[in-house]
Order: C-alpha cells, then sequence, then structure tokens
C-alpha cells in the first residue's frame, strides 16, 4: 500500500523503520516533515538550531536533546552565520551559547538581533552558567535557559520538553 504524503505513521518514529533520526531509506520517513507540519497530521520532527558551541559541548546538548525528543539538530559554529540559518529554515528552537566558542561573539546580542527582527518565530534559549547573564538573556526576548552543569538534570529536559515535546 503506497501512503499519501499526509497519512500520519502508524507506529513510533523510533521504531518505525529502523533509520529513526535522519529517515531517508523509508519512502515514507522521506517526504518533508514541513508537509506534515502544515497539514497538522502525522509526526513532525522539530528543529533545532544550536549556535556557538564547542566540540565538546555540542554533542552532549545534540544527543540530549535527539536521544529524549523527536527533533532534528542544526549546528552553527560562528554566531554571525546564525541569521542566515534562521533566513533558510524556520526552527522550532535556537539554542545559544553565552559567548560563541568559535568566534567569541556575545549570544546575547544574538537574541537581540533575532528577536528584532521580526521575520524569525522560534523560541531563543541560552546556555550560560551566569544567572546575571541568563537574567539579560531573557530581559532581551530569550525564554529562560539552563547552566552547561544541569545539562542532564530532570528540569533541563522537562524545560526543553516544553518547546520540543
Amino acid at each position: 500500500m503506497v501512503r499519501s504524503s499526509a497519512e500520519p505513521h502508524s507506529k513510533p518514529l523510533s521504531n518505525h523503520c529502523g533509520n529513526d533520526r535522519k529517515r531517508l531509506s523509508c519512502l515514507v520517513c522521506a517526504t518533508k516533515t514541513d508537509l506534515f507540519k502544515e497539514a497538522g497530521v502525522g509526526y513532525y520532527m522539530k528543529k533545532v538550531l544550536i549556535v556557538g558551541h564547542c566540540n565538546v559541548d555540542h554533542p552532549q546538548i545534540t544527543s540530549l536533546i535527539e536521544n529524549n525528543f523527536s527533533a532534528e539538530v542544526t549546528r552553527v559554529k560562528l554566531l554571525k552565520k546564525a541569521i542566515g540559518y534562521l533566513e533558510k529554515q524556520d526552527y522550532d528552537l535556537v539554542i545559544i551559547n553565552r559567548i560563541g566558542a568559535f568566534d567569541q561573539e556575545d549570544g546575547i546580542e544574538l537574541i537581540k538581533e533575532i528577536k528584532k527582527d521580526g521575520r524569525f518565530k522560534p523560541s531563543v534559549m541560552m546556555v550560560t552558567n551566569y544567572k546575571d547573564q541568563m537574567d539579560k538573556a531573557i530581559e532581551s526576548g530569550a525564554v529562560p535557559g539552563y547552566s552547561k552543569e544541569k545539562l542532564y538534570d530532570k528540569e533541563t529536559i522537562e524545560l526543553l520538553g516544553e518547546y520540543l515535546g
């Protein structure tokens, strides 16, 4: 039986075709997830943009997200390139490092830029261990984020679930 692109899967993503992350081998899964989102049916993998995290933190954050949510993660090393990614793709959540690991740019300035530009609608979250910086991020339009030390805490997964669940 051939399924239409708007017909929902009958099995959870993790059990559907064995290629649950990128889902490239299954013809049913190969349809654009945006079509599912627009139609309001089936499975839609949330899209997450992770910005400015180092080579140690990025895989940990990605693993946490991919293992707990139906989400596709895109990495941007340089904060100044994030706007270009947002112009090309709609994201559900943008997770920004306080200071870009590769360009030393200020994450709060990027939050302000994203929020000022009316074209972008994702929730924006900062990762920082500093309460004063988290407060500034929230004042600049970000949703409450988390600290790196609490990455694997239940509260962090619940927080991410508010945007990716």
